[in-house]
């Protein structure tokens, strides 16, 4: 009597095999969706001439995050996981290209501002580049520029010190890698009503000051004459800095007691900076 008590399981056959059925016949029938359209050859990449592709937002330390990205560019070119021309466009010569560009485009509107910082590793010396990275972009700001790129900024490396035609450099300083960020801002109002007047676009480079001691003047001129070739008459250069007493000392020593430096083509490459 127990089992025949057990309640029974009984589908409802008549009404799920029409179900099943139309199933079936959708999956028979299903076809994956193929474009009609030509296919098309894979496009070439068009070559960089100087990007802003390093994270840095505008409350970021510039020398500190190029500095990292350069290591992990270094790390992957090594590792193989980079070719080796990833770094070209990291070159000195992708900024002076970019330079030349911007001075056809803005004949005469274009502004090289330098920053000299104090590039030490310690925290104090940090915090005064991140200062200054803001007391900057809020200045240009004020004068009517706004960064293209808020969130990146750019950086290019030379060797160092760049032996520059008839300009002095400083001999203290071994040969070595120099590194250079920068980024670029362009005019948000009337050309003719920001300042300088007529300024349309502004490339401030950050210098780590410690590249450029004993002698800033002239190991300056040397990168002016490499980044402003042929075009120095194009473009207005302005220095911020130095980065500190010592540097403002080096100065004038080397316009006092090194007058025989002052080369010809330095005093060019220094006019109206």
């Amino acid at each position: 009597m127990a089992e025949n008590d057990k309640p029974k399981f009984d589908l409802p056959w008549a009404t799920l095999l029409p179900l099943i059925a139309a199933f079936a016949g959708i999956i028979a029938q299903y076809k994956p969706l193929v474009s009609s359209r030509p296919t098309v050859p894979s496009e070439k990449s068009v070559p960089v001439i100087a990007e802003q592709d390093v994270d840095a937002r505008l409350w970021q330390d510039p020398i500190a995050v190029a500095q990292k990205q350069k290591s992990s560019l270094t790390a992957d070119i090594l590792a193989g996981r980079i070719p080796s021309k990833g770094a070209e466009r990291h070159d000195i010569g992708t900024l002076v290209k970019l330079l030349q560009e911007r001075a056809c485009d803005y004949s005469k509107h274009v502004l090289l501002l330098a920053v000299m910082l104090d590039a030490g590793p310690y925290s104090e010396q940090g915090e005064l580049r991140l200062r200054a990275r803001q007391a900057v972009l809020e200045g240009l700001s004020e004068s009517g520029f706004a960064p293209m790129d808020g969130e990146h900024i750019g950086y290019v490396t030379t060797p160092w010190p760049i032996q520059a035609k008839n300009v002095s450099v400083a001999e203290s300083v071994e040969n070595s890698s120099l590194l250079l960020p920068w980024e670029e801002c362009e005019a948000i109002d009337d050309p003719e009503r920001v300042f300088p007047r007529g300024t349309e676009r502004v490339i401030v480079l950050w210098l780590p000051a410690t590249h450029f001691s004993p002698g800033p003047l002239s190991s300056f001129a040397a990168l002016i004459e490499v980044l402003a070739k042929d075009i120095r008459d194009r473009i207005n250069v302005k220095l911020i800095g130095p980065a500190n007493s010592t540097g403002l000392q080096n100065m004038i020593r080397e316009v006092r007691v090194d007058q025989k430096k002052v080369s010809l083509d330095m005093q060019k490459e220094l006019n109206g900076v």
